[in-house]
Formats: C-alpha cells, sequence, structure tokens
C-alpha cells in the first residue's frame, strides 16, 4: 500500500503482462503449457515419469480441471517462481518450458488456481505447499488489515495487484486431490472453471492434445505415460493411457536417430535428433526471424508397420544450416534428399506444406511435429 501511494507503477505493469500480454501469446494453450511444467517437474532419467490430465465437468458449478505430476515436490524455490514472471528455477537444457510463465495462462480458465505437493519423496499425503491464488474478496481482508482507515484500499489492490502474486494456504485438500496422491502423484495442479466458456475451451483443449494428427509424446523424455480423463455429464467416463517405446538406432557425431513406437493406432515414427552448436546457430537468427517458418509435412498412409518414405525440408537460413550441419555429419552426399530427413524413395508421393491444425502442433518453441514424418528438433 505504501508503493501505491508512492506512486509505484512497477505492480500494475506485472499485472497488465499477466493478465494481456500473456494471455494472448497462451491462448488455448493452457493444457499444453501445464504439461509441459508437469514434464519437467521430473528428473532428466528418460522414460520414468507420469502425468495424469483430468477434466470432470461433473464437478464444481463449471467442472474441475487437474494436471498432476510424479515427479519433484514444491519447493520455496518453485513456490516462489510460480508467483513470479520470468522466474523460473529452469535452464534452457532443463526441459522444454523455460519462460517461467506459461503457468501464468492458467488466469484464461480460472479465477483462483490450486496446488497442492507433498513435502518429501514418499510421503502418503499432500503435506507440503498447499495453496490457491486470491480471490477477489481476498483483496478485501488484505485492505482491511493493511489499511484499515482507507475505504477504498481494496479496489487499489485488485487494480494494480494480479492476483497470481498473491498466494494464500488452503488448509483443506479436495478428495480428488487425495485419490490422486494415492496413485503415487506428487504435485497437483487443480483449476475450479470459472464458466461454461472455459469449461468448453478445456474440453476444446484435450481434443486438441490428444488428436492422432500431432502425437504430443514424441518430446516428453522424461516421461512414460500420460494418462488423460474425462467426465462429461450424462457419459461413461472416458480414459486414455498413452505410452511409447523409445529405440536409437543411430547416435553419434551430435546426430540421435530413434524409432518411436506410439501406444495408440500402433503407430511408429523415426525420430532425428541433431545439436546444432550455439555460435553457428546465433549467426543465422537475424535471418530466420525474417523468412518463413520450418515447413509442416503432410503426413502419409502406412502399409502395415511401414511408413512411406519421403524428403522434409527446413526454410530459412537456420534451417539450410541445420541441414549441411546434419549432412556433413553423416558423410550423405545427395542433395536432393537433406540428412534430417527419411530416407528418400524417389516413387514417394509428393506433399504439400501446411500449418498445423492444432496449438500442440508445435508442442514446444523449437519443436515441429508430424505423424509419419521425421521430426528435427533444434537444441539451441
Amino acid at each position: 500500500m505504501r508503493s501505491l501511494a508512492e506512486g509505484d507503477t512497477d505492480s500494475r505493469d506485472l499485472k497488465a503482462v499477466i493478465e494481456e500480454v500473456l494471455a494472448l501469446e497462451y491462448k488455448g494453450r493452457v493444457i499444453v503449457e501445464l504439461l509441459q511444467n508437469a514434464h519437467d517437474a521430473h528428473p532428466a532419467k528418460a522414460g520414468v515419469g507420469r502425468v495424469e490430465i483430468l477434466l470432470d465437468e461433473t464437478e464444481g458449478e463449471h467442472g474441475v480441471l487437474y494436471v498432476a505430476n510424479g515427479g519433484r515436490e514444491v519447493t520455496r524455490e518453485r513456490f516462489d517462481a510460480l508467483r513470479r514472471v520470468a522466474a523460473s528455477p529452469k535452464r534452457p537444457d532443463e526441459g522444454i518450458g523455460h519462460k517461467g510463465v506459461g503457468f501464468k495462462s492458467v488466469r484464461q480458465l480460472t479465477e483462483a488456481p490450486e496446488v497442492y505437493s507433498v513435502s518429501r519423496p514418499g510421503a502418503k499425503a499432500f503435506d507440503g505447499y498447499g495453496f490457491r491464488f486470491a480471490w477477489p474478496s481476498d483483496f478485501d481482508r488484505l485492505a482491511a488489515e493493511a489499511a484499515p482507515d482507507d475505504p477504498s484500499a481494496a479496489d487499489k489492490l485488485r487494480e494494480n495487484l494480479s492476483a497470481l502474486m498473491l498466494p494464500v494456504p488452503v488448509d483443506e485438500v479436495p478428495e480428488p486431490v487425495r485419490q490422486l496422491c494415492r496413485r503415487g502423484i506428487v504435485t497437483v495442479v487443480r483449476l475450479p472453471l470459472k464458466d461454461t466458456e472455459a469449461r468448453d475451451s478445456a474440453a476444446g483443449q484435450l481434443r486438441e492434445l490428444t488428436d492422432d494428427s500431432a502425437p504430443f509424446e514424441l518430446f516428453l523424455d522424461c516421461l512414460a505415460t500420460v494418462v488423460v480423463s474425462h467426465t462429461q455429464a450424462g457419459a461413461a467416463p472416458k480414459r486414455v493411457v498413452f505410452g511409447w517405446r523409445v529405440t536409437t538406432l543411430y547416435k553419434g557425431r551430435g546426430l540421435r536417430i530413434e524409432e518411436v513406437a506410439l501406444r495408440r493406432g500402433r503407430l511408429k515414427l523415426v525420430l532425428v535428433r541433431s545439436r546444432v552448436p550455439e555460435e553457428r546457430v546465433l549467426p543465422a537468427l537475424p535471418g530466420a526471424l525474417q523468412g518463413p517458418r520450418p515447413t509442416q509435412v503432410r503426413p502419409h498412409g502406412r502399409r502395415g508397420n511401414e511408413m512411406d518414405r519421403f524428403p522434409t525440408a527446413h526454410a530459412g537460413p537456420v534451417g539450410r544450416q541445420a541441414d549441411k550441419m546434419i549432412r556433413d555429419s553423416t558423410g550423405s552426399r545427395r542433395p536432393s534428399a537433406p540428412a534430417c530427413s527419411a530416407p528418400y524413395s524417389p516413387s514417394s508421393r509428393s506433399s504439400r506444406p501446411r500449418r498445423p491444425r492444432s496449438s500442440n502442433s508445435c508442442l514446444s518453441g523449437n519443436t515441429y511435429v508430424r505423424p509419419s514424418a521425421v521430426i528435427t528438433e533444434w537444441n539451441e
């Protein structure tokens, strides 16, 4: 209150960033952002983590969305990062999200998100950090304590302070959250949906996430399974377990080629990863920002477990430079088939580029996904 009285506008500027700028940047991506955060909560050891996403439209007035993970518990450092902007403790190489602002997108769906976590690994109850973010009425209580003689104090706080910067302790743990703990879950984000529009948006995002045209599993290296559940009034609950198996086909000279067998539809993909040195990427960035985005490839049909084989292409200086580096590392001399693509067959059908149909077609900022195609990930 003293800062506001002295004309400090920092808190108002942060509120504008959270509720206006980030709301536009992450529109329609709440579930994807929470999935990325849940993935990054796991240790780097590949293929051992678990995430559960539950949308129960019958709970509460408009339904509740849960995103839960079995990774690390919420620590003081992570708690502080949740209530700040761009204060994530993660380094760029520690996960697929790095800005530390994705969590702020939850205001699209809820007025007051809740977080529950255990105090230590192996705990049998959510006895660690348990809190929600402020309801409008919390500003009245805070103003009454901080400035009892100022009748406009609560309105000033609501105008200048984002609710996502004001955590409030929670004493009671909802029963669905307790059930998740009994299944080995470590941290739960609970979003009571604020209206029917938010409920419809959450259901639509869940459909996009599980759409076979863009498998979200490809770059969740720390996870073994993702369980997605959806409960609607008058319908039987739907529960799908997404799993995958990764087989390394080649690894060396900065290049890794993997076969990814997805549980859904018995689909098999080939994933090519290349690490482009920072000193070679940075000079190409200015031109890449002005050029087109990497080409998206339309999927082809399959015969049995075999994929049709066709070339992919990357547009812009970064793409051409990455293609050249991968060709150099593999010794490929065929200019018609970049080394970041599957082996090229002249009989392959041509494919027209297209933009992603769903928001999770680009799960992270530098990852492009299309089924039945070879994918290249650049680690900057």
